[in-house]
Formats: C-alpha cells, structure tokens, sequence
C-alpha cells in the first residue's frame, strides 16, 4: 500500500509539471537547432562579399596545398624504401592534412569562445534571461498609472506627477517603466494638470505605437493617437500667452 500510495504521488507531481518540462525542453531544442537563422536575418542583410578577398584566399590555399604536397613528396622520397618508394603521396592526402588543419583551428576558436562565454557568465552580473516586452505593454502601463494617480490627487499637477514617478520604480530591479518613455504634463489655466501624453523615445518605436493621452473630463481614460498628430494636442492645450500691460 505504501509502494502504491508513493507511486501514485510520483506519477501525479510529473503529470502536473510535464506541460512545463515539455515546453521549456522543445523551447531549448528549438533554440539550439534553429536559435542561428535569427542571428542570420540580424547579420546576413549587413554582409559584404569581397571579391578580391574571395580571390586572395583561394590563392593562398591552392599555394599552401601544393606547398604541402611538394614537402610530402620530399619527405616520402628521401626517407622510404625503394618498395615503399613505388608509394606517391596522392593530391586527396594533401587536401585531406589542409582540411584537417582548418577543422583544428576551427575546433580551437570554438573552444575558446566557449571558455570566454562560460567565465563570462559566471562574472557578469546581468540576467541570463530577460523576458522581451512589447513596446506598448510600458506604454500602457504608464498611460494606467497616469490615470489611476490624477484621479487619487484630484488632478493635483505636482502630487500627481510626484506619485505617478513613484509608481513607475519597478520594486525588484529598481528600474522605471518611463526610462523609454516620454512623459508630458501638461497644466490647466488653474494650474492643475488637463492632460498627460506618454509616448516612446526611440522614433522607430513611435511611428509602431503611437502616443496615449490621458485627459480631464474625457469619456475614455486611455486615448490613442498616430505620433503624428502630437502637435496638435499640444497645441490644443498650449496655454494663452500672458500680454505686457
């Protein structure tokens, strides 16, 4: 009974974390397998081919091949039997001994690429997996505290934006959601605050996303809008400029 009962409970704990062990192993299989065709899109569009490099190390083999082939001759000439002499080193052999020295030099990069990533690993202090997040996910995470903290200070222009920049520290890494945002308050003739856009920094990120507008008294707390029209908001809530008596 007690077999049964452990039994039991073994094969209920791997029924409940087999979705997760299966999804993190075909994840890390898909990685490892195909991980380089991304890599290839990044790079390959910034890839040059040289001729005259081409040119030159086809040169340079051909040059290294026979020089190779002509000091095996040498050697098996004057240090073989006449039986052994009837023997000629073959071409196959010169291109196999070039071969097998790029696939050394190629197993020495590898290997010291390996030991470099490893104690880098082990030194740097980053994360080893930072979870990606979509542009507009900060965007309207900011535009959401923006509302909630103008709606709790009553639209207070400067307890707004204190506690707004307060709520944007992320607890664990001590990171703002607003560093790849700008944020704008924009004042009321009252002084109090009428608006808020936030919208990305990065200009490539600006045209995907847009900006959000958080405004007093309007019918939807999260207004979206083409990063085209920013002046005009801005000019909607631009102020009168005061006159010199």
């Amino acid at each position: 009974m007690k077999r049964f009962l452990l039994w039991s409970a073994i094969i209920l704990i791997v029924l409940a974390l087999l979705p997760q062990i299966l999804g993190s192993g075909v994840r890390l299989i898909g990685e490892l397998l195909f991980g380089w065709v991304g890599f290839l899109k990044r790079v390959g569009p910034e890839i040059s081919v040289s001729g005259s490099g081409i040119g030159m190390g086809v040169a340079c083999s051909a040059l290294i091949i026979a020089g190779i082939h002509w000091l095996a001759n040498w050697i098996c000439d004057h240090n073989s039997s006449a039986k052994e002499k009837a023997l000629k080193w073959k071409w196959s052999y010169s291109w196999s001994l070039y071969a097998g020295l790029w696939f050394l030099f190629l197993a020495a990069i590898g290997i010291t690429g390996l030991v470099h990533q490893t104690v880098w690993l082990i030194k740097s202090r980053e994360p080893i997996m930072v979870a990606r997040k979509h542009p507009l996910s900060d965007l309207y995470r900011a535009a959401r505290n923006l509302g909630s903290c103008a709606e709790n200070k009553e639209w207070n222009l400067a307890e707004t934006r204190k506690s707004f920049l307060e709520l944007s520290v992320e607890p664990y890494s001590g990171k703002s959601v607003i560093e790849g945002l700008h944020v704008l308050f924009l004042p009321a003739k009252d002084g109090t605050l009428a608006a808020a856009i936030a919208f990305p920094r990065e200009p490539a990120q600006q045209s995907k996303t847009g900006l959000v507008l958080i405004e007093r008294g309007a019918k939807s707390e999260e207004q979206k809008f083409p990063i085209g029209k920013l002046p005009e908001i801005l000019a909607k809530f631009r102020l009168p400029e005061k006159t010199a008596p």
